[in-house]
């Protein structure tokens, strides 16, 4: 049990307003959403803890909130509060389906539900309390898990009425959630404008979507992949190697010296059995594009190629001021011959 009554402390948080949480808990992680907002505060064992060790991450506690429109908490808040707790004879259950039938009992008081069990991530066994709190009017949810021998019930329940009671958004909820719904399309907006921009100020224009764009030696696309998210293209020709071997395919052929992260790379065109192949992951457009300037099938045709994701999750630079001097690099070490070397 806890000596003395837990510590509160007030916390702000830039999007959402403010919150308090158990003083010996983290600083809160903010997932924002068009459906709600998720704050999540949690502490961590030791590091030295052997029982710890294992695939997976414990917590010694973890406090979740989540704001949303009026209406009834979804399962996700719930699931991040109790994740990892069984039921209290758990570990003495043998067999597959008696682990699947094992059941963790609720009680019910008022707007809380709480259960004990016995919390199992990786070798940890450690008793429990898991509380939750749903506020269907006010679209709050509280989940909190704890160990018995940090707080009781009783002091568990209370820690969780206090931080519902705390929650302070910064503005009106309906204003919260409408930016939040035009927060993705207000980001892609201003994703464009900013690659356009870079692309005008090196004398480029940004193509249509769906188009594949020949400026100068420059070939440039943009194309919408299967999730929605649209996939900006830039490739630079920055030189030949002439071939030692007769390649079997394209993507592994070279390996290269040059550090790249995924939305810059070297790539190159080579012919395999008759056919010109394209490294890089561009649309079949542009690699017929590639193909229709190369003439001589016993080189590569090398290449610096910029990745940009416009919307979703994924991104790239959201500008060019990466893309050209990583090309400027990649031409000096292949004229220096140090940028390719055959993959053995």
């Amino acid at each position: 049990m806890g000596w003395g009554k837990t510590r509160l402390k007030p916390e702000k948080i830039d999007g959402f307003g403010a919150w308090q949480r158990p003083a010996r808990l983290d600083k809160a992680r903010l997932e924002r959403n068009p459906a709600f907002l998720r704050l999540t505060s949690e502490r961590d064992y030791s590091w030295y803890r052997w029982d710890t060790i294992g695939s997976g991450h414990p917590t010694l506690e973890r406090l979740v909130v989540e704001v949303r429109e009026p209406g009834p908490g979804g399962a996700k808040w719930e699931y991040h509060a109790r994740d990892g707790v069984e039921v209290l004879n758990y570990r003495q259950l043998r067999w597959p389906e008696e682990t699947g039938r094992a059941r963790l009992t609720w009680q019910t008081e008022g707007p809380l539900r709480f259960t004990e069990g016995l919390y199992t991530v990786n070798t940890i066994d450690e008793p429990s309390w898991v509380v939750l709190f749903d506020d269907p009017a006010q679209g709050l949810s509280v989940g909190y898990r704890v160990r018995k021998k940090d707080e009781s019930l009783e002091d568990a329940k209370r820690i969780v009425r206090e931080v519902a009671a705390g929650v302070k958004l910064d503005r009106d909820r309906a204003a919260i959630f409408a930016e939040e719904r035009d927060r993705p399309h207000k980001q892609y907006r201003e994703a464009v404008a900013k690659l356009s921009a870079s692309l005008q100020s090196a004398g480029l224009r940004m193509p249509q979507l769906g188009e594949v764009l020949e400026q100068g030696d420059y070939v440039l696309s943009l194309t919408q992949d299967p999730d929605g998210d649209e996939r900006f293209v830039i490739v630079q020709p920055i030189g030949e190697k002439e071939l030692t071997a007769t390649p079997t395919q394209s993507r592994e052929f070279f390996d290269t010296d040059l550090k790249t992260d995924g939305y810059t790379a070297v790539t190159w065109l080579l012919r395999v059995d008759g056919n010109w192949q394209y490294s890089g992951g561009a649309p079949d457009e542009m690699t017929r594009v590639l193909a229709s300037r190369a003439h001589r099938p016993g080189f590569a045709y090398v290449y610096a190629q910029g990745l940009t994701f416009l919307r979703g999750d994924q991104q790239g630079p959201r500008t060019m001021q990466e893309f050209f001097p990583f090309a400027a690099e990649a031409a000096r070490r292949l004229k220096a011959g140090t940028l390719l070397q055959p993959r053995r």
